[in-house]
Parts: C-alpha cells; sequence; structure tokens
C-alpha cells in the first residue's frame, strides 16, 4: 500500500468504526483475509470485547494484535464451514491477490443474518480499479448501500429464515467422573438460561420440530453406556470431542471444535460446521486471589501438570481422574500397548489396576508440596467444589503437549477473567489464550483475561436457522 492510501484507507475505516460501533461491539462480525498489514485496524477492534472471528491464509494469523481477544482462524473461507445466519456483520479486507468467486456471495450470504452489512474494505489501487467487478459479483445476494471510495458498504437481501424448534434433546455420556458429562450438563444450563426447552437423552418418537444434539467422544467406544453412531436418529447433530471419528454417517450432521484440514482431515463428503467449545459462565463467590499460578483439569501424561513446579510465587494443582482410569480393563488394555513381551506378562496379574495406577499417580504428584504447590488430588471433584478450589487463581496455566482441538480446561479458566496462558501449539491457539515458549516467559507476558470465542452462539444459529 501507498503511504497516501493507506492513510486514507485508515481515515475511512477509523471513521466507520466510530459511526457503525454499537452494532460492531454487541454483534458477531467477521474478519475476511487478516495479515499482519491490518495491524493498525486490529488494535482499534481488539480493544472492544466483541465478538470477532478473523481469517487468514498464513501461520502468522495467530500472533496477530489482541490474539486472545479475537479468535483468529488459519484458512479460507471455502474449507471453514459456519453455521447458517451467525454473523451480524462482515469486513472483508481485498488486495490485489483476492481472488473472489460467485461460491464467495453465496456463503456470505448463507452465513449473515438478514439485512447485515458487508463493508468491503480495498487495500490497494489495484482493488480499486476492481470495485465495479466486486460490487456485480455480490449484486445477487447483496445489495449496495455505501460508497466511501475504498469502503463499499452491502447489506444482505435474503429473507427471514428461521425455524420453529419444539424441543431440544442433548444426549451424552451420563457418567460420574467425566469431562464430556461436564460439558453437556453446561450446555443443557446455557441452553435453559436463553429460554430453549432442553431435555437430557433421545426422544422416544421422531418429531420434525426436535434438534437432536449429541457429545460424543471416541474413548466412549470403551464403554457400553453409550449408543453406537449407527444406532443414533437420523439428522442428529454430533459434537465430537476428538480429533476425528473411526467412521461417519451420511444421514447425520457433525459439529466439530477445529478446523478439518489442519489435522489432515476431508469433511467435503459428509455434513459439517465448525462449531467451537463453548465458554463456561460461572456463579461463584468471590474469594482472596492467594495463589499466583494455577492449573487444573482430569490426568493424563501429556498434560505434564508436574512442570508447575518450575513456576515462581504460590501455585495450587487441582486433578481428578476421569472414568476411564477407574476401569481396570482399559488400564490393562493400555499396559499392553505400551509394554511388549515379556514385560506385558505384567499386565494382566494383580499389580496392573486402577487403584495401584490412581496410588502411583497421586504419590508422584504429591511431591509437589516440596515446591510451594498446594497439591488437590481426588478420584472425582464436583463442578461446585472445583469453582471454589480455582477461584482463588491469580491466572492458569497449562503445560499440555498436543495439537489436539481445544481444551475444556482452558476454556473454562477463562471464565474467572484472569489471565490463562499455555504452550504454543495449535491446542493454545484453538483455545484461545495467551501463548508462551518457555515457561521462563511467563512473568513477563500480558495479564489480559481472554474474550473466548463462545461456541454456544454457533449452536444456536444451528438451531434456530435453516440457511
Amino acid at each position: 500500500m501507498s503511504d497516501n492510501y493507506e492513510r486514507e484507507m485508515l481515515n475511512n475505516i477509523e471513521a466507520l468504526l466510530k459511526n457503525d460501533i454499537k452494532s460492531l461491539i454487541n454483534g458477531r462480525i467477521l474478519l475476511l483475509n487478516v495479515s499482519k498489514k491490518l495491524d493498525p485496524i486490529l488494535n482499534m477492534l481488539g480493544k472492544f470485547d466483541s465478538k470477532i472471528v478473523g481469517l487468514g491464509e498464513s501461520d502468522e494469523v495467530y500472533n496477530l494484535p489482541f490474539y486472545w481477544r479475537i479468535k483468529y482462524v488459519k484458512g479460507k473461507l471455502s474449507e471453514i464451514r459456519f453455521p447458517h445466519s451467525l454473523f451480524d456483520g462482515i469486513l472483508f479486507f481485498i488486495d490485489s491477490r483476492t481472488r473472489s468467486s460467485n461460491h464467495v456471495s453465496i456463503e456470505l450470504a448463507r452465513i449473515s443474518k438478514p439485512k447485515t452489512k458487508l463493508y468491503l474494505i480495498l487495500l490497494d489501487k489495484m482493488a480499486l480499479e476492481e470495485k465495479e467487478a466486486y460490487v456485480k459479483l455480490l449484486s445477487d445476494k447483496f445489495e449496495l448501500i455505501g460508497d466511501e471510495k475504498n469502503i463499499l458498504v452491502l447489506y444482505n437481501k435474503k429473507q427471514e429464515n428461521k425455524r420453529f424448534v419444539n424441543t431440544i434433546y442433548v444426549y451424552h455420556p451420563n457418567l460420574a467422573k467425566d469431562g464430556i458429562t461436564e460439558y453437556a450438563k453446561h450446555l443443557i444450563y446455557r441452553l435453559k438460561k436463553r429460554g430453549f426447552k432442553v431435555l437430557e437423552g433421545l426422544p422416544q418418537t421422531e418429531d420434525e420440530n426436535d434438534f437432536i444434539l449429541v457429545e460424543f467422544e471416541e474413548l466412549l467406544s470403551y464403554t457400553n453406556k453409550f449408543r453406537k453412531l449407527e444406532e443414533l436418529p437420523k439428522n442428529s447433530y454430533i459434537e465430537i470431542h476428538s480429533k476425528t471419528l473411526p467412521k461417519f454417517r451420511k444421514d447425520l450432521i457433525y459439529l466439530y471444535h477445529g478446523i478439518p484440514s489442519h489435522y489432515g482431515m476431508d469433511f467435503s463428503r459428509i455434513s459439517w460446521y465448525y462449531v467451537p467449545h463453548i465458554a463456561y459462565e460461572l456463579e461463584f463467590s468471590e474469594s482472596e486471589r492467594i495463589f499466583d499460578y494455577c492449573s487444573f483439569g482430569f490426568w493424563s501424561q501429556f498434560k505434564r501438570f508436574d512442570q508447575i513446579r518450575k513456576l515462581k510465587g504460590s501455585k495450587k494443582l487441582v486433578m481428578s481422574f476421569n472414568y476411564l482410569i477407574s476401569d481396570d480393563k482399559f488400564v490393562k488394555d493400555q499396559c499392553k500397548k505400551m509394554l511388549s513381551y515379556p514385560l506385558n506378562i505384567i499386565c494382566n496379574t494383580p499389580l496392573v489396576s486402577s487403584k495401584n495406577l490412581k496410588g502411583l499417580i497421586k504419590l508422584k504428584y504429591a511431591m509437589l508440596r516440596l515446591f510451594n504447590v498446594k497439591v488437590i488430588i481426588k478420584d472425582y471433584i464436583p463442578y461446585e467444589e472445583l469453582v471454589r478450589e480455582l477461584s482463588e487463581c491469580k491466572a492458569f496455566v497449562f503445560f499440555q503437549e498436543t495439537d489436539a482441538p481445544s481444551s475444556g480446561s482452558m476454556r473454562l479458566a477463562a471464565a474467572f477473567g484472569v489471565p490463562v496462558y499455555a504452550k504454543d501449539n495449535l491446542r493454545a491457539k484453538d483455545s484461545q489464550v495467551i501463548r508462551y515458549k518457555r515457561l521462563n516467559e511467563i512473568d513477563q507476558l500480558l495479564k489480559d483475561k481472554i474474550n473466548i470465542d463462545d461456541g454456544l452462539d454457533y449452536i444456536i444459529s444451528l438451531i434456530q436457522y435453516t440457511s
């Protein structure tokens, strides 16, 4: 961009933000084609606790300004299937390298609400010369209502497309010591709070006005307490809590917390939507925040909770065991996978049991008390007790070494309104928390709260809108 053109464009955007600030702050906004050269604009938008999603095509997108307040996603619009009528405003940044097609017009109309404003922001003179071509390309779905030279304003011409839903059914594992069950119960709580009629389980009879949401995780195949995919009602919405599923049914709709291409998957032959993990709404009595850093969650080797000892100040670790670690068969099966013959003979002996494994883990983590860590380890910690323990924390730190989709623990931590830090990997990027490369960096990192992109809005769009 030339200096004069860039200055003019930024002045126009600043004026636009001031004029439309209420609608932009209160609505859900999509930024298309974001990049480093838009830093001044992103710095303006990041100062608000708004619901903003930004798409960019390179890895630099995750390091753009206010990445803990603006949900940045690497990908093209064509590979990220948002729910119908999700957005209340769209800012499309166009430069000479931008390639558009009729598909873009159709998709922009589908994912935005009726009468939603679409802002075309022309970033260079070559894009400005193609202004009429862009308007013509979008004219089937959008009408031009404003022309400020390098900013065009259009609105979505589609008609109201809401549908009637009688009852929402949420089917989940309903298991003690299970994170998916706790997630589902909080989802039900939040849907009811929004005024929906919600029941747990599956409907007894088929009704086209019901909405069926299934909370599914691949490891549930280890239990016999959850229906298999082939047993679920057709047209059910399957929220996937793992990287993938071993197989798919074409008459089901899948909700995925990540972007399939990030995990080497192709969802082109199934019906699916990108739906982030929901945020948490907490009600708790304010406690004195006496711990500098806390970490928590179900035990797993990849979570590396022992790393908390390396942090300065007072620390707290709150840890429990999920239902699988309480299952002797699962423990013995994992033992056989880890050990080869002849050592794996031990896996069939009474030495290898859930009770002994949990005892060894508790003993290992109890040693952290030597490093100024308050350690709370139980077989199961009720949700209310967990919230009470975590309300004493000034900040949260996670050490997970995985690129699995976003973390429920990180999103729960964000609900306390304090900084949340995690090791720099795809999970931390998807979870939208403040990232570190080395633990000794944390003291120098910013102390801001996290503005989570709430998946509940995505689910409600699927419930309420047909296209």
